[in-house]
């Protein structure tokens, strides 16, 4: 049995039960909430709704009784689950997306905030008691926690849980070393190619014939602090940039504390800006509609962020800026995209349609429907009939 544990997300119908019913026929695909909670998986009948409270015994068993288990990011307690799976012959992969890590205890937040956004939101991770104790005495304050209170710290948990994973897969194949290297005592754990959506499955041929007829900016995916939005602004308008555009920022999610004074800080600009907030969930259709004005996108995350968003932006012909610093940039600079560093000022211009092409191209070659099917077959005829 190949066992795999989702989110209730947009994406895991096409990305994960569709794919792998059409390669493999024993798939058990569990999510851990109610039922009538679901608000995006279409698929229910192939789904097994469980409580990982209520049903932690049968979870155990489930995962024991695998051949192969997926982990479709690693959330809420499923970490502590995975340190009470005793079958030691069952492969365990860990399908990163992004959260899962870098919001994680492995990674440092604070680093992907740039310093005018730190201005008003820090994140301030103050050191745990159990953080410093450890630094003290070592490993034998977990054998001192154990017997005082009967179980090893939540921390010692996850430490030996991320021992336990034959597998990684990550959004971009640069992040795999980067993860690799904060479980420097996982010595096993090798990279598995895999990805959720296709070229095809985000933009397919809908949008082939849209033409880039504006030149705002879009700045950002989200109203999360590593947008580094303050930043960016703050650059665009020493460079003036900023009276020749609108600046298009969606912040339909994320950190509502943050929204919250990312906005106030707009409000106290003065009116030769023109910034348009995106509050509302919009359809496809409308995103890409509101794209197509907008000749340059500027994503000034560290981390691996938005991709999503950069995949349409490249396809339509938009100029992509990224923090030369970032992961992104890196990514799609060694791959060969026509892709820019933000260094505060910008070219208000599309790219021309040979730079448009040669970037669709890439696309097809790195995330196109055949690629990513090839990467699930690979995780069917390599890990799991192996």
């Amino acid at each position: 049995m190949l066992l795999h544990f989702c989110l209730d997300e947009k994406f895991i119908d096409k990305g994960v039960i569709i794919p792998f019913d059409k390669y493999y026929d024993k798939n058990t695909f569990v999510l851990l909430q109610e039922k009538s909670k679901t608000k995006y998986v279409k698929t229910l009948d192939r789904v097994l709704f469980l409580d990982i409270d209520k049903n932690e015994e049968e979870l155990v068993q489930l995962c024991n009784s695998a051949k192969v288990i997926i982990f479709h990011s690693l959330f809420g307690s499923l970490p502590l689950l995975i340190h009470k799976i005793t079958n030691s012959n069952v492969k365990l992969i860990w399908s990163v997306w992004g959260g899962d890590f870098y919001c994680s205890k492995l990674f440092d937040e604070n680093s992907l905030i740039l310093p005018e956004t730190a201005k008003i939101y820090e994140l301030n991770h103050q050191e745990t008691l159990y953080a410093k104790r450890k630094k003290t005495f070592g490993k034998f304050y977990d054998y001192y926690l154990k017997l005082r209170t009967g179980e090893y710290p939540r921390e010692y948990t996850l430490s030996k849980m991320y021992k336990k994973i034959d597998y990684i897969s990550t959004v971009l194949d640069v992040e795999f070393d980067l993860i690799k290297s904060t479980i420097p005592e996982n010595k096993k754990v090798q990279y598995m190619p895999y990805n959720y959506g296709s070229v095809e499955t985000m933009v397919g041929d809908n949008y082939k014939d849209i033409e880039i007829n504006g030149n705002n900016i879009l700045i950002g995916n989200s109203g999360d602090p590593s947008n580094n939005h303050l930043d960016v602004v703050y650059s665009l308008m020493k460079s003036n940039t900023h009276k020749k555009t609108e600046l298009i920022i969606p912040l339909n999610y994320g950190n509502k504390d943050y929204r919250r004074s990312l906005k106030e800080a707009f409000g106290g600009f003065d009116e030769n800006i023109s910034i348009r907030i995106l509050e509302d969930f919009l359809s496809l259709d409308l995103y890409v509609k509101i794209l197509s004005s907008c000749s340059v996108m500027i994503m000034s995350h560290l981390r691996q962020q938005a991709l999503g968003n950069i995949i349409v932006g490249l396809y339509l012909g938009m100029r992509i800026y990224l923090h030369p610093k970032g992961i992104l940039y890196k990514y799609f600079k060694d791959k060969g995209y026509y892709v820019y560093p933000f260094k505060g000022e910008v070219i208000l211009n599309k790219l021309n349609s040979k730079q448009k092409d040669h970037n669709r191209k890439l696309l097809f070659q790195n995330w196109g429907i055949d690629v990513v099917e090839s990467r699930v077959k690979n995780i069917i005829n390599n890990v799991v009939n192996c």
